[in-house]
């Protein structure tokens, strides 16, 4: 029973880990259908006889992304970790004694 629970929990955890590798496969699948759909207008049908269009635009898209994610890590992240420091009373009674040190 111990086996196949710990089979179980292996595989959730591999899950989990691959969610985020699945968003970027949705992310690109989203930009091919809506590039497909608005293939009959005239900015479909320019990028689709350029497809070099569709790499530059993933490209960026990946970048504009990872900028993002950079200015919330450096910027937003630490700010609310303090807030929540700040909440947490047991936190905030060591962290004033480590202050009087």
């Amino acid at each position: 029973m111990k086996k196949i629970l710990a089979i179980f929990v292996r595989a959730k955890v591999d899950f989990d880990r691959s969610k985020a590798y699945w968003g970027y496969v949705q992310f690109i699948m989203m930009i091919y259908v809506t590039l497909r759909v608005s293939e009959d207008t005239k900015w479909g049908a320019w990028i689709f006889a350029h497809p070099w269009v569709i790499v530059v635009f993933i490209v960026l898209m990946l970048w504009v992304m990872r900028r993002i994610g950079k200015l919330i890590t450096r910027h937003v992240y630490p700010k609310e970790l303090n807030e929540i420091n700040r909440a947490n009373p047991y936190f905030m009674e060591m962290y004033d004694k480590i202050m009087k040190l």
